[in-house]
């Protein structure tokens, strides 16, 4: 059998944006953890995505603002909710928090006092 007629192969996604065209997830951490140090720490989910637009309103690109067909959602959220839950796993966020409400931890105070200052290429790399 040819895996061409094979229902197990994986489904193509046709819609799928080619790589490099978004913003790269690696610029959402740093002003992430800053809106949270502006906000007191902790905030619901929807303020601190404000502050983010507004901080990343320069950067963010027209595929970014596109919606997604999967959940009426721009790319650029979508793209901050992926990164918060990277975050959560490395422990700049908080995981014990009730739903919809992000808290910085003290790693993510001090890895945001040790990286401000650098560029997203520096950040890559970390």
């Amino acid at each position: 059998m040819s895996t061409k007629n094979c229902s197990c192969r994986k489904k193509e996604n046709k819609n799928r944006l080619k790589r490099g065209l978004r913003t790269p997830e690696e610029k959402f951490i740093l002003p992430i953890l800053e809106a949270l140090i502006e906000l007191g720490g902790e905030a619901h989910a929807r303020d601190v995505l404000k502050l983010v637009h507004a901080k990343m309103k320069n950067i963010l690109n027209t595929y970014d603002y596109e919606d997604l067909s999967s959940n009426n959602q721009k790319r650029w959220e979508n793209t901050a909710l992926w990164v918060k839950y990277r975050m959560v796993k490395e422990g700049l966020l908080d995981r014990n928090v009730p739903r919809g409400v992000w808290r910085i931890t003290e790693k993510g105070r001090k890895f945001y006092q040790n990286n401000k200052a650098l560029t997203v290429q520096d950040i890559v790399r970390i």
